[in-house]
């Protein structure tokens, strides 16, 4: 079975790099790192595989004979747009780099984010339906203990973060794993508990945040990005409701729906003089208040 998911997803990332034949798909199986033991790929294993390939991501191969027969994934966009098998894409690549690469010299990375080793009982909590013990110290109070139900985690700026309701004040708060002092399985949750983690919807709760921060009013903010930078924000958007208003050859001018919190003025700091607030007013000002308490810094 594994070798049927293992095969599933690498034919996937290829089609999706490339329509190709299957004497290509065969050639390429048999040096791939996840094949191993580089035996051969009949058709009939290869068509076998292709419809376990289909079932489990709810896909359509076909072979477009008006292309030389190559074999293409029909509905690109499916894939490209499924964030959860776009994970599964990504994890799947770092498994195998980590298993081809011999001299670790040439790749670097940057550190792991902190604290993982909380994920486990934290993903045990909520599949459970469990509540936590959090010894938790912030940067600002004093460490505290937080009877909590974890509802969700999420990944950002190389921190991760759990989600969920403080029992004890019956509201919802973020707290950050590398803050966690100690952390331990409390109760069972019981139905009124269950049904307020429930409110707690993850794909919609960062929706209009830039990061993990959630006060304020969503607005739209309109910002000017000068060449080249505007080149990287296409490539890389500061927030999924980016959208392009305006292009120029010496700028491009973008839209953002979003609470512009003290985490998005950071990023658009953070893009120096390439980036410009245009509006709202309000934005704008909040810039100016921290460029003034800047510039007696340098002085």
């Amino acid at each position: 079975m594994k070798i049927h998911f293992n095969f599933s997803v690498w034919l996937i990332e290829t089609l999706l790099t490339k329509a190709s034949t299957l004497a290509d798909i065969q050639r390429k199986w048999q040096y791939a790192a996840v094949s191993r033991d580089g035996k051969e790929l009949t058709e009939r294993s290869f068509n076998r595989y292709r419809r376990y390939a289909e079932d489990m991501f709810q896909i359509s191969i076909r072979c477009n004979r008006s292309n030389g027969n190559k074999y293409e994934i029909v509905d690109r966009d499916s894939i490209l747009n499924n964030k959860f098998l776009s994970w599964q894409l990504m994890s799947f690549r770092m498994d195998q780099l980590a298993k081809d690469i011999k001299n670790k010299n040439v790749v670097l990375l940057d550190s792991e984010a902190p604290a993982t080793h909380h994920l486990e009982p934290i993903l045990q909590a909520i599949e459970e339906n469990l509540s936590l013990v959090l010894h938790y110290k912030s940067h600002y109070k004093d460490s505290k203990m937080v009877n909590f139900m974890p509802a969700f985690v999420r990944l950002w700026g190389q921190r991760w973060y759990v989600i969920g309701v403080d029992m004890d004040q019956m509201v919802q708060r973020v707290y950050a794993l590398e803050r966690i002092l100690e952390l331990n399985l409390g109760i069972k949750l019981d139905k009124a508990a269950r049904q307020e983690k429930s409110k707690i919807d993850a794909a919609s709760y960062f929706y209009t945040s830039y990061g993990v921060i959630r006060e304020g009013q969503a607005e739209f903010v309109k910002i000017r990005a000068y060449w080249p930078q505007d080149a990287y924000l296409k490539d890389v958007p500061l927030h999924h409701s980016q959208q392009v208003v305006e292009e120029t050859e010496d700028y491009t001018d973008f839209e953002l729906y979003l609470k512009p919190t003290y985490d998005f003025i950071q990023a658009i700091l953070a893009q120096r003089e390439q980036v410009q607030v245009l509006a709202p007013e309000s934005v704008r000002n909040e810039l100016r208040l921290v460029l003034n308490k800047m510039l007696p810094y340098y002085s």
